[in-house]
């Protein structure tokens, strides 16, 4: 009874309050209702959405990393651990193929070491006023031509020089970037000028090819002359370069 008692003197003292006034009222409740509805329930509620967002935005970094280092792994997986080795690979193999067309190149023609004193003879005896006085085989010599280019004299140029008397001529050959042999014979031979031109423009007409250092040439007793000349072919260590 107290209680409805205390319900009814409120609702009579709220109407005998004048309109402002119970607007004022009004406004006074709903406000109070509002903040305790708020901190009740609206305020936990956005911390905990504030809460889960910071969560969120931690989870999004962890799997956007996640993702990164799976792109990293995938390219290390996808990346052939053999490829530096196999570019050097190619790499050899082209070298190689370039030794090799230097050594055709080189070896075109060569004569064979070992048959070298045997055309000499053969053309010194088809030669009837050139005389062969000695032939001297010399011991092999084993080169180092480093990759670099040798300057070799044909027999052609041997003829040309002797001729014009111009021993500044030479070829150059590329040679390729490993040890060779050198065989070399050295030959005296005994004749007059024109009989000595007329022998190594024999030698040069041979299908054969090889190179010479150094010609001497002297005067004996007039009009014959000994000329002393060093031929040599090339070899390598395996196997001859010339007759292929």
């Amino acid at each position: 009874m107290k209680i409805l008692q205390r319900w009814l003197d409120l609702c009579e003292r709220f109407d005998s309050l004048v309109v402002r006034e119970r607007m004022l009222l009004f406004g006074s409740c709903v406000a109070g209702i509002y903040l305790l509805f708020d901190t009740a329930l609206i305020m936990p509620a956005g911390k905990e959405v504030l809460r889960l967002k910071e969560e969120i935005e931690v989870v999004e970094k962890k799997a956007n990393q996640l993702a990164t280092e799976k792109q990293v792994f995938d390219r290390v997986a996808a990346r052939d651990p053999d490829a530096n080795l196999k570019r050097e690979r190619l790499k050899l193999q082209g070298k190689l193929l370039q030794l090799e067309n230097n050594l055709d190149e080189l070896s075109l023609r060569l004569v064979p070491s070992d048959k070298l004193p045997e055309i000499l003879r053969t053309v010194s005896e088809q030669a009837e006023k050139v005389k062969l006085k000695s032939l001297q085989t010399m011991p092999p010599e084993e080169i180092d031509l480093g990759g670099k280019s040798i300057r070799l004299k044909s027999m052609a140029e041997v003829t040309t020089n002797y001729v014009s008397g111009d021993g500044k001529s030479n070829a150059v050959v590329n040679l390729p970037a490993e040890s060779v042999y050198r065989h070399a014979i050295r030959v005296q031979l005994e004749g007059n000028y024109f009989e000595v031109v007329s022998f190594l423009k024999e030698l040069e007409s041979l299908s054969w090819r090889f190179y010479w250092e150094g010609l001497d040439y002297r005067v004996a007793k007039f009009p014959k002359a000994l000329v002393d000349i060093e031929l040599y072919t090339l070899s390598t260590g395996e196997g001859m370069l010339g007759g292929r």
